[in-house]
C-alpha cells in the first residue's frame, strides 16, 4: 500500500492538514458524556498512553499518562544547554501573554544575570507569568529567574537584570519599567541551612538625587471604599508608611529611611532614620523589674529637639546644670545635699533670680515666691511622702513666724503614717508676737461660678478601730483679751445658686466612735468668758429668711447638761400682744403616730422608731406662722456629678406651740373657775329650795323673783300646788311632778337663791295633764 499523506474521516477531504477528522459529519456519542466525541484514542488497562511531538531528531514535547497513575502530563523535552535556552513549556493566550515554565539548566551551564558572581543561575522549577515575548525576551537571559517571575510587557529602557541577586531563588519577582521588586528567602551561601532572613527588595537603575524625587519608595497603604473619608477614600489611597532610599547628591551614598504617615498626601517624604510626618512616639512599659526594665540610672544623655524641623538629637545632661539665663542652679560638689536645683535666691545679681525674685510655675506674672497657677490640672500642686521611723512627716508644711499686725496664717498639708502615730489631715501652726490675729489654720473660698465653695473640707477615713477626726482644731491664748479661735472657716460665694460651706467635715469608720465634728471648749481660769464648744451663725435676707439656718442636723439631736436654750430677752422683741383663741385652735390640730420613709430619703438619716407629732401641712392651715419651706440643696460628689437631687419640703417649728399650750391652759383655767363659782351658787340655790315650806307644811320650790322681790322672767304663770318634790330636801335624786292646766309650752328650770339658772330639766310642747320626772342631782 502506498503510504497516506493526507487522510480524511469525512465527505469533505483536505490538503491542509495531514489527519483530518469531520466530528460534525460523524458523531459518535462519548461515553463519558453527553457531548459529541470528535477524536479520541485508546489503550487497553494496565498500558501507559504517549502522544510525542519530532522534529527531526528531536522530540520536542509530549503528552502522555502512566499506569497507574491517572495524572496527565505536558512536558518539555529537550534541556537547557548552552547553544539552546528557549526549551520552556508556554501556556499562552492570543495575545501570547500566559504562563512559561522555564526548563533546568544542566550542569555545564553557567548563566550569569548581572555583574555579580553570586548570580550564576540553576533554575529550578522556575516559572514566568505575565507579558509576552517581547516582556519575557527583554530579560537576559531569558527569565524567569525566580520561581514565580511576573513579568509586565514593558520591562522599560533598562531591563530590570540590575537588580537580581544570586539569592533571589525561593521567592517571587515582579520587573517592569526598568524597575525590579523580590518577596521571599534570602539563603547564607557559606551554610544555608537554617540561615535564611525573610526579605523584601525592590531596585531601579539609577536613583535621582534630592528630597524632590516622590518614587522608588516601598509603600504601605490602605485602601478603603471610594466614599470613605480621608485618603482612605482616594484613588491613591491612605499612605501609613514609607521606605524610601535617599541620596542628597549623585555622588552621595544611597541611605535609607523609614518614614509613618500619608507622605503621599503631604507631598513629601522622610528625611531621617525615622521621621514622623504628624502625631508623635508613646511609651507603654515603664516597668522597672524583670526583663523589661528600661529605666537607666546610670545614662548621661537626654534627647532633644529643634524647634525649627523636629530634628532630636542628644545632649549630656550635665549641659543643663548652671545655664548662662541662671533660671536653676544647682549646688555643687558631692556627697549628701549637692546636685540640688536651686533658684532666686541670695542678694541682687543682674540677669539672674534671686532673694528678691519670684517663681511662677503656669504663669509669668507670680504673685508669691512660688505661685502655681493652672486651669487643666484639679490639683495644683501634690506632694508624695513615705517616711518611716519616729520622725515628724508632713506632706506640706508652713511654717509662719511674723511679727505685724495683720493676718497671719500657716497651714500644715496630708500626712499618712503607718507606725500608730497622729496622723492630721490638716494641721495649722502660727506665732506672731503682735496684736494681730492669730489662726491655726483659716480656711477661706470665694466663688463667683455655679460650682461648690468651701472653705475647709476634712476628711478622715479609718477602717480599723482608731479615733479619727474629719477636722480638729486647738487654740490655746494666755491673755485675757484675746480672741482664740479652734477653727474659724469662711466661705464666700456671690452666686445664689450654689452651696456655700464654711466648713464641710466627713468622717467614715469601720468600727470606732465617729465623729463629723468634735468640739471641746474648756475655760482654765475662773472668769465671766464665755465658753462655747460650737458657734453657728447663719445671716441670710429678706429673700432666704424662711431658709437660713444657723444649725441644720439631719439626724437626731442629744443635749447634756443645762438643756437647749432661745434668746426671748424684752428688749429684742417689738409688737407683743396677748395670744386669743389658743384653745381653739390647738382643738384644730389632730396629733399623729407615724415613721418615716428611710426608704426613699435615706440620705435624710430619718430615725427609724415610731414617732409621734403633726403634719406640717395640717399645721400650716391652722397656724401658717409655726410651718415654712425648706430647700435641701443636692448632694454633688467631688466631681460634681449630683449623688442625691435637690428637695423642697414644709418644715415646722415645734417649739412655737409652747406658748400656745401656755395660753391654753391659762384659757382653761379661766373657764373651770367659772364652773367652780356656778357649782358654789347652785349649791347655795338646792340648800334654800331644800329648805322652803309650803303653806302646809310642804316643801315648794322657790319663786323666781328679783332682788326686789317681783317675779322675774322666768316666772310660771301655773300655781305651786301645781308643783310638787318629793322627797324635798334630797341627797341624790327626787321626784318632780307637775300639772299642766292647758296644752302649750312648757320649760322646767332649776335656779339659785339669786335668780342665776342653774339647770333645764325639760322644755319643748305638752298636752294638758299631770307629769313627772326623776332629778338625780
Amino acid at each position: 500500500m502506498n503510504p497516506i499523506y493526507n487522510a480524511t474521516i469525512g465527505t469533505a477531504p483536505s490538503d491542509f492538514a495531514t489527519l483530518r477528522v469531520r466530528g460534525d459529519q460523524l458523531p459518535v456519542n462519548d461515553a463519558f458524556g453527553t457531548s459529541l466525541c470528535t477524536f479520541r484514542t485508546d489503550v487497553q488497562s494496565g498500558n501507559n498512553q504517549n502522544w510525542s511531538m519530532v522534529r527531526g531528531a528531536l522530540e520536542i514535547g509530549r503528552i502522555y499518562h502512566t499506569n497507574p497513575n491517572n495524572s496527565l502530563h505536558i512536558k518539555v523535552t529537550q534541556p537547557r544547554t548552552a547553544s539552546q535556552y528557549n526549551a520552556h513549556l508556554f501556556l499562552r493566550n492570543y495575545y501570547n501573554d500566559g504562563l512559561k515554565l522555564s526548563a533546568n539548566s544542566e550542569a555545564t551551564v553557567v548563566e550569569q544575570v548581572n555583574a555579580f558572581a553570586s548570580t550564576v543561575l540553576d533554575r529550578v522549577g522556575f516559572f514566568a507569568m505575565g507579558a509576552a515575548d517581547n516582556g519575557w525576551n527583554a530579560l537576559a537571559p531569558s527569565g524567569p529567574w525566580t520561581r514565580l517571575h511576573l513579568v509586565h510587557e514593558d520591562q522599560g529602557a533598562s531591563a530590570p537584570n540590575f537588580g537580581f541577586r544570586g539569592w533571589m531563588v525561593n521567592g517571587v519577582t515582579l520587573t517592569g519599567y526598568s524597575d525590579l521588586a523580590y518577596f521571599g528567602q534570602w539563603y547564607d551561601a557559606a551554610d544555608p541551612d537554617d540561615n535564611t532572613n525573610t526579605v523584601m527588595a525592590w531596585g531601579d537603575d539609577d536613583l535621582p538625587a534630592g528630597a524632590g524625587h516622590a518614587y522608588d519608595n516601598f509603600e504601605f497603604r490602605f485602601v478603603g471604599t471610594p466614599n470613605a473619608t480621608g485618603s482612605a477614600g482616594t484613588t491613591e489611597g491612605l499612605e501609613m508608611m514609607r521606605l524610601r532610599p535617599y541620596r542628597a547628591t549623585t555622588n552621595d551614598a544611597i541611605e535609607g529611611f523609614v518614614g509613618i504617615g500619608d507622605w503621599t498626601g503631604a507631598g513629601t517624604g522622610p528625611l531621617e532614620r525615622l521621621d514622623l510626618l504628624d502625631r508623635t512616639i508613646r511609651l507603654r512599659d515603664f516597668s522597672t523589674g524583670g526583663t523589661t526594665n528600661y529605666q537607666s540610672t546610670t545614662a548621661d544623655r537626654v534627647l532633644v529637639a529643634d524647634p525649627a524641623d523636629g530634628t532630636v538629637y542628644w545632649r549630656p545632661f550635665t549641659d543643663f546644670a548652671g545655664q548662662t539665663d541662671c533660671d536653676w542652679t544647682v549646688v555643687p560638689g558631692t556627697g549628701a545635699g549637692t546636685n540640688k536645683l536651686y533658684t532666686a535666691y541670695g542678694p541682687a545679681v543682674d540677669g539672674c533670680p534671686d532673694g528678691t525674685d519670684a517663681v511662677g510655675i503656669g504663669t509669668n506674672a507670680p504673685a508669691a515666691k512660688l505661685h502655681v497657677a493652672t486651669d487643666a490640672f484639679g490639683t495644683g500642686l501634690k506632694v508624695s511622702n513615705t517616711i518611716s521611723g519616729s520622725v515628724l512627716a508632713y506632706g506640706i508644711f508652713s511654717d509662719l513666724n511674723a511679727n505685724a499686725s495683720s493676718q497671719n496664717w500657716a497651714l500644715f498639708g496630708k500626712a499618712q503614717s503607718a507606725n500608730g502615730s497622729q496622723t492630721i489631715g490638716a494641721y495649722g501652726l502660727s506665732n506672731t508676737s503682735g496684736t494681730g490675729q492669730t489662726f491655726g489654720a483659716l480656711g477661706e473660698a470665694s466663688n463667683t461660678s455655679s460650682g461648690e465653695t468651701i472653705g475647709v473640707w476634712g476628711k478622715a477615713t479609718n477602717t480599723g478601730s482608731g479615733k479619727e477626726i474629719g477636722v480638729k482644731g486647738s487654740a490655746t491664748a494666755s491673755a485675757t483679751s484675746a480672741d482664740t479661735y479652734g477653727m474659724y472657716a469662711l466661705a464666700t460665694n456671690t452666686n445664689s445658686i450654689t452651696s456655700v460651706e464654711g466648713v464641710h467635715v466627713e468622717a467614715n469608720a469601720h468600727d470606732a466612735a465617729t465623729y463629723g465634728v468634735y468640739a471641746t471648749a474648756t475655760n482654765l481660769v475662773t472668769t465671766t468668758k464665755n465658753v462655747i464648744g460650737v458657734r453657728a451663725r447663719a445671716i441670710g435676707n429678706a429673700s432666704n429668711a424662711a431658709n437660713t439656718w444657723a444649725f441644720w442636723s439631719e439626724g437626731s439631736s442629744l443635749a447634756t447638761g443645762g438643756g437647749t436654750w432661745q434668746t426671748s430677752d424684752a428688749m429684742f422683741k417689738d409688737n407683743v400682744e396677748d395670744i386669743a383663741n389658743a384653745t381653739d385652735l390647738l382643738g384644730q390640730l389632730a396629733p399623729k403616730t407615724y415613721a418615716y420613709n428611710t426608704t426613699d430619703f435615706d440620705y435624710m438619716n430619718f430615725p427609724h422608731e415610731p414617732q409621734y407629732g403633726l403634719i406640717a401641712q395640717d399645721v400650716e392651715a391652722v397656724i401658717p406662722d409655726l410651718v415654712r419651706e425648706v430647700h435641701r440643696p443636692a448632694d454633688l460628689d467631688s466631681l460634681g456629678n449630683v449623688l442625691n437631687p435637690a428637695l423642697t419640703f414644709k418644715a415646722m417649728n415645734y417649739g412655737g406651740l409652747i406658748p400656745l399650750l401656755v395660753a391654753a391652759v391659762k384659757e382653761q383655767q379661766a373657764t373651770i373657775q367659772q364652773q367652780a363659782d356656778r357649782l358654789d351658787q347652785m349649791e347655795q340655790s338646792l340648800a334654800a329650795c331644800c329648805n322652803a315650806t309650803d303653806a302646809v307644811g310642804g316643801h315648794a320650790p322657790i319663786p323666781n323673783t328679783g332682788s326686789d322681790g317681783t317675779p322675774g322672767e322666768r316666772s310660771t304663770t301655773a300655781s305651786t300646788a301645781d308643783l310638787v318634790i318629793a322627797p324635798n330636801p334630797f341627797a341624790e335624786s327626787t321626784t318632780v311632778s307637775y300639772r299642766l292646766p292647758q296644752a302649750g309650752a312648757v320649760r322646767l328650770e332649776v335656779s339659785s337663791s339669786a335668780g342665776m339658772q342653774l339647770l333645764t330639766l325639760r322644755e319643748g310642747q305638752a298636752e294638758a295633764g299631770a307629769y313627772s320626772l326623776t332629778w338625780n342631782t
